[in-house]
């Protein structure tokens, strides 16, 4: 199952705020959350570089990528937890942002469908449009092929 990237962040957030010390350790975090490494490791990565955690990680040899030991909320990650309508508007649940993997074409076309059937700004001539482009779109076999293919 593939969550919300802002759920994810949320409830990474919110577990390490309520750890002795605002930090956690991966593994633990992972089991007690229920969120696979894979999707847990983007999004804690993704919330370093917006400076709202930091990261100990180790290279086990061999490894080609880092892997995540320890997670410890920054001063502006401990901030922004503490302020529920800050950490709302800033970790919104009402977006179709998504962690889903986009495998193909086919992927990328139906998460732009979704995100202008949920996008209120548009109008409704606009936005049938839009769909109905997609649509079009979504019949053609190319679509099926990898993305960067």
């Amino acid at each position: 199952m593939y969550r919300h990237a802002n759920e994810i962040s949320r409830k990474a957030l919110t577990y390490i705020y309520q750890q002795k010390n605002a930090s956690a350790r991966f593994q633990k975090m992972t089991q007690d959350l229920g969120i696979n490494e894979r999707d847990l490791t983007k999004n804690l990565f993704w919330l370093e570089e917006h400076h709202l955690v930091k990261l100990s990680t180790s290279l086990p040899a061999g490894s080609t990528f880092p892997q995540i030991v320890v997670v410890r909320l920054t001063r502006e990650g401990t901030e922004l937890v503490s302020k529920p309508e800050k950490f709302s508007n800033r970790f919104p649940l009402d977006e179709p942002t998504t962690s889903t993997p986009l495998h193909n074409y086919r992927d990328v076309l139906r998460l732009l469908r979704d995100t202008v059937e949920a996008d209120k700004g548009i109008d409704k001539k606009s936005r049938r449009d839009a769909l109905a482009s997609i649509d079009n779109l979504l019949e053609i076999p190319i679509t099926d092929r990898k993305v960067g293919s």
